[in-house]
């Protein structure tokens, strides 16, 4: 009871950001386009030049794309000095029109997730919610065996029998559910405080030319195009979708993070790099265990589904502890006045009193 505030947020603003794609709480401006996948990015390498022209003060940082066709992409505003400068700009990457300039964490989606990850009380609201999943955790596993004659009320009473079954029929099945999603959501917590306190890893430097040598300063070299990265990528990978891009600057290369959600969740994410002035691929990078673990469990925690009946089946589920947390505390005050109006409860009563 104690955590049960804190729960119920948590499961509300969970189910709110589970449908809330199909709303777009992203705040994405709707765009039309009849033109194949492989050209919708042609308007990547006008963009960029345009919001550096437009914003001589910041530069490009990641670009998000939308997972939708008909939604425009957005790119997060930096600092000359690399520090984020809380504006975004929404483009189409088709033609490379500038659409509308936000303030980046303002959108629908932004305060759902600042409320399910902190409750908007920043490092407190986060121990809050550790403390609360590992409650929640405990809870799911030990309630059903502690329940005296549940699994008896269950194997021998009628299916459906008033609210009561119901309640008790929808904690088993969400409890498989609930333990998936705090037993991952404690493990995303845990890392990204982790994350947070330790010191942050410069990101590794090509080596500089020798003395004296022909070759160009690196930051002269002209870039790549975006545009032929991405077709490139998305030709190689067809069952891949695009995530969000890095534009390459200086000796960094240029990262795409795309995602397959028909591969196990270990595998469901992976990051391609791209030489920022030829285009050419790089290497790919091992990815060490630890983090294909961190990948499966935020695929697991999010729903990242390869089909229409695995989404249905989060949804309804992200639905049951809402059911659960409104049942719960009703059929307790029920049986609360049932049993103060019995018999042997009144002698008591009467017997405590004399």
């Amino acid at each position: 009871m104690a955590t049960i505030v804190v729960v119920a947020v948590l499961c509300a603003s969970g189910f709110g950001l589970l449908v809330g794609h199909s709303f777009n709480l992203s705040g994405r401006i709707e765009i039309h386009t009849d033109t194949e996948q492989q050209a919708e990015y042609a308007g990547l390498d006008k963009a960029l030049p345009t919001i550096s022209q437009t914003y001589p003060d910041h530069q490009a940082g990641m670009i998000l794309a939308s997972g939708s066709p008909n939604r425009a992409w957005q790119v997060s505003l930096r600092g000359k000095g690399g520090e984020n400068a809380g504006l975004a700009v929404q483009i189409d990457p088709e033609t490379g029109r500038l659409l509308s300039e936000t303030v980046a964490g303002q959108s629908p989606k932004d305060w759902l997730l600042k409320l399910h990850n902190s409750l908007f009380l920043g490092l407190t609201g986060e121990v809050l919610i550790l403390i609360s999943a590992i409650a929640l955790m405990f809870l799911s596993m030990t309630g059903v065996l502690i329940v005296p004659g549940i699994w008896r009320h269950l194997r021998k009473g009628p299916l459906w029998n008033g609210v009561r079954s119901l309640h008790t029929w929808l904690g088993l099945v969400g409890a498989v559910f609930l333990l998936l999603w705090t037993v991952t959501g404690t493990a995303l917590l845990a890392y990204k405080g982790f994350a947070d306190i330790k010191p942050a890893r410069g990101r590794p430097q090509m080596a500089a030319a020798a003395p004296g040598s022909a070759s160009p300063p690196v930051d002269d070299l002209p870039s790549a195009s975006l545009s032929t990265i991405l077709s490139s990528v998305g030709a190689a990978y067809p069952d891949r979708e695009i995530q969000a891009v890095i534009p390459g600057r200086g000796a960094r290369p240029v990262a795409v993070m795309m995602l397959n959600r028909f591969a196990p969740p270990w595998e469901k994410s992976a990051t391609f790099l791209f030489d920022a002035h030829s285009g050419e691929a790089l290497p790919a990078r091992d990815v060490p265990v630890f983090m294909r673990v961190m990948i499966a469990m935020k695929s697991l925690h999010t729903g990242v589904w390869d089909s229409p009946a695995v989404y249905a089946v989060y949804v309804i589920m992200g639905a049951v502890p809402i059911i659960l947390i409104v049942t719960g505390p009703w059929l307790w005050v029920v049986n609360r006045r049932r049993r103060s109006k019995t018999p042997a409860v009144k002698k008591r009563s009467l017997k405590q009193r004399a």
